[in-house]
């Protein structure tokens, strides 16, 4: 050192200048007291003396002192940006903003008087206790506030979150705000002051305001809450939510030990006199949602669009729409190779399906010329019975007259009446004929009033006599008359009866019955049989063409009948018996309807 300060060159002694600027910059720095800042509150507020003694507390114990000082909201954020202090206290939304600007809350103050140091603080919107117009907060739209300031968080903008919880607009909600300023400490008192005398219909203050105000000037003020939350666990009326209390925020000037002794000091602070210390800060984000809700503070930029704001609020929706996008060209090309596969499969079965319908046609028509067959076989037969009488009843005039003129006693008159009753029953044949002809075209037959109890008698004791079966017969006393084609009604009752017979072929005792009665305006007639026990299957199978439980039947019969009681308007249901056998129940309406003819 002495060689480099009596005999060593320029350049040493400006090495040497150099270092010890260095070390007496880091000698200062190191030496520096702490500046320790506040908010301005105003008066009166509980909270000054705490802040008074922590000012002397870390004055008292951080190694190089401290400074101390007062400042209004703008001063103090430009402060923050500044560095010009290390560490700041505030009520929670300065607390909120400041953080954007690299101030970080750690320690919150709590008392007797609100122990939760997360709800502490909050809103007081009041109005004249003679105002009888306002009951509400809704009540006070298109009204004069009165506030200290728009930046100020329990005296303003804690209102106006509740406002927009209620689904207003705050800065249209009110017909003009008049804020007394933040700068003095008795701004408050200003906005009661504007209240009570009449310049404003209703003012905003922090909560406990009223309360500590009539404490300090003795006296009630003429003034109520408007819509107070009802918490017994709160000591003072409030028209908001509650928010953490006064807070301790860290400015980034401080270094990280020098940080965490300062929160080592801070926490082993005595409680005051009047009970209130320092715990750990807590939760901000009611803070944060009031103030996004707002749009105020570090969410001031949603009030203005830009790039950086619409990618930041919309970038999951694009993310969510750019995969819809490509999701939906998939799905599109998807969708078109779907559609070409589906149409070539559509193409080969339409081509299938012309080939099963020209089939189905096929066998259709096969299945008339069955149908057209068996009914011409059962018309035949019916002709054959009918034509019977008049045939045998020609023959035997016929006869007679022979015998007559062979005997020559034969008068004029007598053989008259004999050629004229020949006559009759050749006319009743050539009716007989016509009739079936007639059916058998396909024409609709002659619809007339007809004995069917007569009719089915008949048919039952004719089929059971053929087929060796006992005839058990019931009907009421007098002729069932029914409106219908006689050929198709003897059809119907023919195919049952007789397919009744065969049923009973094999049975010991065969036994087929048949019904008939009236109920309203039908016609019931039930034929059942004591043949073998049918299965579930063998029931389905009766319903379809072609299918028959006979081994020689061809199953023409029941769809025959099908249709002919569908022609007559009526219905048709069969019913395993139990004991072995089949019940067939058949309605048919007694004079079919005007739209029933049509339709048929």
């Amino acid at each position: 050192m002495d060689e480099a300060l009596h005999g060593g060159s320029p350049l040493r002694y400006a090495n040497v200048l150099l270092i010890l600027f260095l070390c007496a910059i880091s000698f200062a720095s190191e030496s520096a007291p702490l500046r320790f800042a506040a908010a301005e509150m105003p008066k009166p507020d509980p909270c000054l003396p705490f802040i008074t003694e922590t000012y002397k507390w870390v004055e008292k114990h951080w190694p190089d002192g401290a400074t101390f000082r007062y400042y209004d909201v703008t001063s103090l954020e430009k402060a923050v940006q500044n560095r010009e202090i290390d560490i700041v206290l505030t009520e929670a939304g300065a607390a909120a903003r400041l953080r954007s600007e690299g101030a970080r809350p750690f320690l919150t103050a709590v008392s007797k008087r609100h122990p939760n140091p997360a709800s502490s603080q909050g809103s007081v919107i009041f109005v004249r206790s003679d105002n009888e117009n306002v009951q509400k907060i809704a009540d006070l739209q298109g009204r004069k506030l009165a506030a200290t300031s728009l930046g100020d968080f329990t005296g303003y903008q804690a209102a106006m979150g509740e406002i927009f919880k209620r689904n207003y607009d705050p800065e249209k909600f009110f017909s003009a705000v008049t804020f007394v300023g933040s700068s003095s400490k008795l701004a408050m008192q200003h906005v009661v002051q504007e209240v009570i005398d009449g310049r404003a219909d209703a003012g905003v203050v922090r909560t406990c305001f009223l309360e500590d105000l009539t404490t300090h000037k003795g006296m009630l003020l003429p003034l109520k809450v408007v819509e107070p939350y009802s918490d017994s666990k709160f000591a003072c009326s409030r028209s908001t939510e509650l928010y953490p209390n006064w807070t301790i925020s860290s400015v980034p000037s401080l270094t990280a030990p020098e940080l965490r002794r300062m929160f080592e000091i801070l926490l082993q602070m005595p409680p005051t006199s009047s009970g209130m210390f320092w715990s750990l800060a807590p939760d901000f984000s009611a803070t944060d949602r009031l103030m996004k809700d707002l749009r105020i503070g570090p969410y001031a930029f949603l009030r203005g669009w830009t790039l950086s704001r619409f990618w930041k609020e919309y970038r999951l929706y694009i993310f969510a729409g750019l995969l819809l996008v490509v999701g939906l060209l998939i799905h599109v090309r998807r969708t078109e190779i779907l559609v070409e596969r589906r149409t070539r499969e559509l193409k080969d079965a339409f081509l299938r399906e012309e080939a099963l319908k020209a089939q189905t046609q096929e066998a259709e028509a096969r299945l008339e010329q069955f149908q057209r067959a068996a009914i011409a076989g059962q018309v035949s037969n019916i002709f054959a019975h009918e034509i019977k009488q008049p045939l045998h009843s020609v023959s035997c005039f016929s006869h007679g007259l022979l015998r007559s003129l062979d005997s020559g006693s034969g008068s004029p008159d007598l053989m008259r009446r004999g050629l004229e009753k020949i006559e009759s029953e050749v006319h009743e044949i050539g009716r007989i004929v016509d009739r079936v002809r007639s059916y058998a075209k396909g024409h609709a037959g002659e619809r007339q009033w007809l004995n069917a109890s007569a009719a089915l008698e008949g048919i039952l004791l004719r089929e059971t006599r053929k087929h060796d079966v006992v005839a058990r017969f019931h009907a009421p006393k007098g002729a069932v008359q029914i409106h219908a084609d006689e050929l198709e009604l003897r059809l119907i009752f023919l195919n049952l009866i007789k397919n009744a017979c065969e049923a009973v072929v094999a049975a010991k005792a065969p036994i087929v019955s048949a019904a008939i009665t009236t109920s309203g305006e039908d016609v019931i007639v039930e034929i059942a049989d004591n043949g073998p026990k049918l299965s579930e299957d063998d029931l389905k199978h009766l319903n379809a063409p072609l299918s028959s439980t006979k081994k020689s039947g061809l199953g023409l019969g029941l769809p025959i009948v099908q249709g002919l009681v569908a022609r007559c308007g009526g219905t048709i249901a069969f019913k395993r018996i139990p004991t072995g056998g089949l019940l067939c129940r058949v309605h048919l309406p007694v004079s079919p309807s005007e739209q029933q003819e049509l339709q048929l």
